[in-house]
């Protein structure tokens, strides 16, 4: 009895703690530039899809393919730095990008806030110059799809894309349509310009 109570307990740690080892964390150093990722400990064997970018690690980096990957696949929190600043964070699961990213430049101030599915752009993408938002693209499944406005001062510039091609370009935007349109005069009180009349010498008449 007290052996197998052992014996049970014995393979539940075992098995606790291939749950916990799942990944590792990994950092890459580059000159300048520091990557902090996680990568499974084992290869996942599946069919990668065709349009899909795969992250993966091998010989100390970091690696990027188009439908496939010869690595560990990168998984869970990865974080870019650039002289000790963060400038990239986001997300992967089995080594394609899901959820939401983020970029900054060296002083901290957001340029870019965009969002992955299954490893493809999928909704609002946002881009950001002084942190001010200048830019804004919408995606479905890696295709710009929907509207793409960007932003000068209080001007709005509108275009639609409907998968991957322009169909409308500038569109006026609201603000534009609130502008006050130059009045027209009411029926009846239109301003008529008068003829010049002309004298008519009585002498030179026949």
């Amino acid at each position: 009895m007290i052996k197998g109570i052992l014996i049970l307990t014995f393979l539940s740690i075992c098995l606790s703690g291939l749950g916990q080892n799942k990944f590792r964390e990994i950092i890459v150093s580059k000159n300048d530039t520091i990557i902090k990722c996680k990568v499974l400990n084992n290869k996942v064997k599946y069919k990668p899809a065709a349009d899909t970018y795969y992250f993966w690690y091998r010989a100390n980096d970091v690696h990027k393919n188009l439908g496939g990957y010869d690595g560990l696949l990168l998984t869970e929190d990865y974080c870019v730095y650039v002289n000790n600043n963060l400038v990239e964070k986001g997300y992967f699961k089995n080594g394609v990008k899901i959820g939401e990213w983020r970029n900054w430049n060296t002083k901290g101030e957001v340029e870019k806030v965009y969002t992955y599915r299954n490893g493809l752009l999928h909704g609002a993408c946002n881009y950001y110059y002084s942190s001010a938002l200048v830019k804004t693209e919408n995606y479905k499944r890696g295709i710009l799809h929907g509207k793409v406005m960007s932003y000068e001062n209080d001007t709005v510039i509108v275009s639609k894309y409907r998968k991957g091609v322009l169909m409308v370009k500038n569109i006026p935007d609201k603000k534009e349509k609130d502008k006050p349109e130059a009045k027209t005069p009411e029926p009846g009180k239109e301003r008529v310009k008068k003829e010049k009349k002309t004298k008519v010498d009585p002498d030179k008449q026949e």
